[in-house]
C-alpha cells in the first residue's frame, strides 16, 4: 500500500485512529494546517491484504469504537488523499480527493520548501527552532530587515512513512562557506537555497559529500514560513527561501487562511536551471569538499544501467543501481550526463526487492526517472552515470543510429 495522506484544513486539533479488524495501528494528533502520511507496516499480521485499514477521525482523543468520532475513512486505494475540513455550520467533515488530483496540479503537499524541525531561524530576538515561531513573530532577512511572519504551515510524516523522494537534504555545517551554514542544515529536496548569486534548489546541489540526502529520518515533520513576500531568511546563517505559496498549494496545509488561488505570487528571484551556472556551482561546493574530506571517504562504485529506452513521450527514460562498496549503506548521489552534458540528478535510494535477494544490504539502491532530453534520431548518443562527488564514471550505454542500447560500463 502506498502513502495515504490526511490534512487537517481545521481551525482545531484533530485526532486520527487508524485499525485494522480489532487491532490498533496508529494513534495521532494533527495539528491545524498539519499533514500526516500513513504507509501499511509490512507485516505477516496484516493479511490477507484485501483487509481494509479504518482512519476514525474526532475532535478529542480516540478510543475503539468511540462515540465522538466525526469521521471514517476505508483505506487502502492507493495514494488517497483525506482532507478534514470546518464547514459553516461548526460541523467537521471528512472528504476524500482521489491521486487523480496530482495531475491537476491541485494536490496541496507537492513539492514545497520547507524546514525539517529543529532548524534555527534568525529573527529579532536571536535564533530560534522554526517549530518554536508563531505568526507575527519578527525574523531577519539577507539583506538585514526585519519582516513578520504572515503564515506557519506544516506536514508530518510518522514513524519512517516519509517515501524517499519527501526525505530531506542535508547540508553539512561549512559545506557552502566558512560557518555557512553554522550548523547541519536539513530542508525539503525543493527548498531553494542563495548561493553565489543563484537561487538553487537544494536537491540540485546534492553531492554526496558535504550536501547529501536520501537518509530515512523517524517522525520527520518540516515546517513552512510565509512573510508577505517572497524572501531569504537566514536559516543556520544559510541564505534560504521563504514558502511561496503557487495556486492551490497552501490551501493543503491551511483552510483558514486568505485563498490563494490566481496568479502566483513573485519570487524573490529566477530558480536556476540545469545549465553551466549551476554546474559551475556544484564543481566550487564539490571542490570545497573534496579539499575538506579524506580520500579514503569514497570507495569503489558498483552499478549497473537495467533500462534506457526513449518513450513514446520521447523522453529519455532511465533506470538502475549503484552502491559504494565501502559505503554501502549510504545512498550514492549521481549525475546524469547525455553526450557530455549534465542533464539530471538522482540519488540511488529507491527499494528494489532484487537488490535485497542478492544480499545488497536492504536493497535500498535504486533509481528510476524520466529525463527531459531529446535525442536527435538516426545518430549515435552515449549515457552515462557518475558519481557526484567526484565525476567517477560507474555506467554507461550507448544508442546507435538504428537505435540500438550497448552497454559501454558496469564498475
Amino acid at each position: 500500500m502506498d502513502d495515504t495522506r490526511f490534512f487537517n484544513n481545521s481551525p482545531v486539533d484533530i485526532y486520527i485512529q487508524i485499525s485494522r479488524g480489532d487491532e490498533i495501528i496508529d494513534r495521532t494528533k494533527l495539528m491545524p494546517g498539519g499533514v500526516l502520511a500513513f504507509r501499511a507496516p509490512e507485516s505477516a499480521n496484516f493479511y490477507p491484504p484485501s483487509t481494509e485499514f479504518r482512519a476514525e477521525f474526532s475532535t478529542s482523543p480516540l478510543s475503539q469504537n468511540d462515540p465522538n468520532t466525526i469521521g471514517i475513512a476505508f483505506l487502502p486505494r492507493s495514494n488517497d488523499i483525506f482532507t478534514v475540513s470546518q464547514t459553516f455550520n461548526r460541523e467537521l467533515t471528512v472528504t476524500e480527493t482521489r491521486a487523480a488530483s496530482d495531475a491537476a496540479g491541485i494536490d496541496p503537499v507537492g513539492r514545497v520548501p520547507c524546514f525539517v524541525a529543529g532548524t534555527s531561524i534568525s529573527t529579532h530576538g536571536g535564533p530560534f527552532a522554526v517549530e518554536r515561531m508563531a505568526v507575527g513573530d519578527m525574523v531577519v532577512t539577507q539583506a538585514g530587515e526585519f519582516r513578520p511572519i504572515r503564515w506557519i504551515g506544516s506536514r508530518h510524516y510518522r514513524g519512517l512513512s516519509a517515501p524517499a523522494a519527501d526525505r530531506p537534504v542535508r547540508v553539512r555545517a561549512n559545506a557552502i562557506a566558512d560557518g555557512v551554514p553554522c550548523r547541519d542544515l536539513l530542508v525539503s529536496p525543493d527548498h531553494a537555497l542563495f548561493v553565489d548569486g543563484l537561487l538553487a534548489a537544494a536537491g540540485h546541489l546534492v553531492n554526496g559529500t558535504s550536501i547529501t540526502r536520501g537518509e530515512a529520518m523517524a517522525d520527520l515533520t518540516y515546517w513552512h514560513i510565509e512573510l508577505d513576500s517572497h524572501d531569504l531568511l537566514l536559516a543556520e546563517n544559510m541564505p534560504a527561501e521563504s514558502f511561496l505559496a503557487s495556486p492551490g498549494v497552501r490551501a493543503g496545509f491551511d483552510a483558514v487562511q486568505t485563498s490563494d488561488a490566481g496568479s502566483a505570487p513573485k519570487a524573490y528571484a529566477m530558480r536556476a536551471g540545469l545549465g553551466p551556472e549551476l554546474a559551475a556551482l556544484r564543481g566550487r561546493l564539490a571542490r570545497r569538499a573534496t579539499a575538506a574530506r579524506e580520500a579514503s571517504d569514497l570507495g569503489p562504485v558498483r552499478a549497473w544501467l537495467d533500462r534506457c529506452l526513449i518513450g513514446a513521450d520521447d523522453v529519455l527514460h532511465m533506470g538502475g543501481w549503484a552502491q559504494d562498496v565501502t559505503r554501502p549503506n549510504v545512498p550514492v548521489c549521481l549525475d546524469l550526463v547525455v553526450d557530455g552534458a549534465i542533464v539530471a540528478f538522482t540519488v540511488a535510494n529507491e527499494l528494489r526487492a532484487d537488490l535485497a535477494a542478492a544480499g545488497m544490504g536492504d536493497g535500498s539502491h535504486g533509481f528510476d526517472l524520466g529525463v527531459d532530453v531529446r535525442l536527435s534520431p538516426g545518430m549515435s548518443h552515449v549515457v552515462e552515470v557518475r558519481r557526484s562527488a567526484d565525476g567517477a564514471l560507474v555506467c554507461a550505454k550507448q544508442i546507435d543510429a538504428a537505435g540500438a542500447w550497448t552497454p559501454l560500463l558496469a564498475a
